[in-house]
């Protein structure tokens, strides 16, 4: 966890699982997991998704606390003209 940063409280459901390298599961023990992500800090995940006038990009709660603010890399900083 980020230091200073709030804990992202995530629900969701466990969809799928498998060894991340078929036959050799007690050798690591890892797993690859599909979750479907139900809801992020108590919200549904339809509640957050918005479009973003100034870049241009469909955006949700979910996707900044995941992966950080992705208007740095889709503008360099700058929203679009």
């Amino acid at each position: 966890m980020a230091e200073g940063r709030p804990p992202i409280r995530l629900e969701g459901e466990v969809r799928w699982c498998q060894f991340e390298r078929p036959g050799y599961e007690t050798e690591n023990g890892l797993y690859n997991t599909g979750v479907k992500l139900l809801r992020i800090n108590g919200r549904s995940i339809p509640e957050t998704i918005h479009y973003d006038q100034a870049y241009h990009i469909i955006w949700s709660a979910a996707l900044e606390s995941i992966l950080g603010n992705i208007k740095e890399y889709a503008g360099k900083g700058k929203p679009a003209a």
